[in-house]
């Protein structure tokens, strides 16, 4: 992942970066809290934050369930990053490719470019979030019927099972 000169051992479930490189990039993306300790450090599925971190020295990001155990507002602080890696804007950054498993639909819907809908390894559409993301094919897919709601003072959508209690 280009961390390679700062890899010092094998965590309990990821790589640990030297902490030099661990505070840079955790400031990137807020992962320390006001009193300089790590959040979560111990526990849960951190590597998200240090693979998104160390994208920023590849041309490619490949991430399997980066916000995985994730509290939902470090789930959108990754994806945030994630994003600005993708599309660096004004920044001196290159563009990175990136290619992100997730099964989080609306994290889907709101950061990604492209999706791809996978059913028993085969892919069964390929398209934009709006395409591909749709109620009836998802519902079909997921075997749960889903709603697709539109905030009416941003646009934001999201997806959302229709749970009968009977």
């Amino acid at each position: 992942m280009g961390r390679t000169p700062y890899l010092i051992g094998w965590g309990s479930s990821l790589l640990r970066m030297k902490h030099s490189s661990k505070r840079s990039c955790a400031r990137q993306i807020r992962l320390i809290m006001p009193a300089g300790r790590w959040v979560n450090s111990q526990a849960g599925n951190n590597n998200g934050y240090y693979w998104a971190c160390a994208g920023a020295a590849n041309p490619y990001l490949l991430l399997d369930e980066p916000t995985t155990h994730l509290d939902l507002q470090f789930q959108i602080g990754l994806m945030e990053r994630i994003h600005q890696l993708a599309h660096p804007g004004t920044s001196a950054l290159p563009t990175r490719a990136v290619l992100i498993a997730v099964h989080d639909l609306n994290l889907a819907l709101e950061f990604a470019d492209r999706v791809a809908l996978l059913v028993k390894g085969e892919i069964l559409h390929l398209g934009t979030p709006a395409d591909v993301l749709q109620p009836e094919l998802l519902s079909q897919v997921y075997d749960v019927p889903l709603t697709l709601l539109r905030d009416p003072n941003n646009g934001q959508t999201a997806l959302l099972p229709k749970i009968g209690h009977q």
